[in-house]
């Protein structure tokens, strides 16, 4: 079995996912990323670029390994796949980022989804299955010597931050029914937020064992999330996925353990 630390990225094919695997890959210590998509040609996809990026190619050659896995969090028999291929495998996981969401309030204001289904379909992927791919590999967290459990929040689901007048999703749109909010991000926000509780849940659950548990606000960062368009909003101000990337990889490694449980950003705590 790999001697490798073994990391589980969720929704990795790109965005922020992608970057944190990218990192750990290029870091002078070896690991074995489980790279993860609900499509395996995007996983492969994204391997095959991964792997064309000079700092990339030098990790696998000291010993990184990147493999590419198909993972729908919804469907309980894609997670039970996975769980029994890790364990046949590998035996343990180090680390588990859960990086898969989704974010549906840009398709409710565009006509194509409903604000019913999209409260659905929302808490099914960031909280429910969130949830239960967490309990899924919870044991193969306690076989690592060094186990890590990390979630992927939002600024976002902060209750304090949502008192922020300058920050231009709190903003009111104007008088009157029915409403026009450009800045929707209902469903987004209320699921990121119980997320929040529920990590502090599992934060709690394994507060006595040594699971480290962390909770991460990458910050405004421009990717497809949502349907968005990663340069209109690079022009805005959003940041590249490479620098949470950057970030998650550095928690993956233990630089931010004495801050477990805490919700953190690359810059020290943040505000619930």
């Amino acid at each position: 079995m790999s001697t490798n630390p073994v990391v589980i990225i969720t929704g990795a094919n790109k965005g922020i996912g992608y970057h944190t695997a990218k990192f750990l890959i290029s870091s002078s210590k070896p690991y074995t990323v489980i790279l993860t998509s609900r499509s395996l040609d995007r996983a492969q996809a994204a391997i095959k670029t991964l792997s064309e990026i000079d700092s990339v190619k030098k990790g696998l050659e000291n010993g990184s390994v990147i493999v590419p896995v198909t993972l729908d969090i919804t469907k309980a028999e894609s997670v039970a796949a996975l769980r029994k291929e890790v364990e046949e495998k590998y035996g343990r996981v180090d680390a588990l980022l859960n990086n898969a969401g989704i974010h549906q309030d840009f398709n409710v204001t565009a006509g194509k989804t409903s604000k019913r289904d999209a409260f659905f379909e929302s808490y099914d992927t960031n909280v429910v299955s969130t949830h239960f791919i967490t309990e899924a590999f919870i044991p193969l967290l306690f076989k690592s010597s060094s186990p890590r459990l990390i979630f992927v929040s939002t600024g976002l689901a902060s209750l304090q931050e949502h008192e922020n007048p300058n920050y231009p999703p709190n903003q009111a749109p104007a008088a009157g029914w029915p409403k026009t909010d450009p800045y929707n991000n209902t469903t987004y926000r209320i699921t990121k937020s119980a997320e929040n509780m529920m990590a502090r849940e599992w934060y709690r659950i394994l507060k006595n064992d040594p699971i480290k548990v962390h909770i991460i606000e990458p910050g405004w960062v421009a990717t497809e999330l949502g349907g968005g368009d990663p340069k209109i909003m690079a022009s805005f101000g959003a940041i590249g996925p490479d620098i949470p990337g950057e970030f998650f990889a550095k928690v993956v490694a233990g630089e931010r353990d004495a801050d477990e449980g805490k919700f953190l950003d690359k810059d020290g705590i943040y505000p619930w």
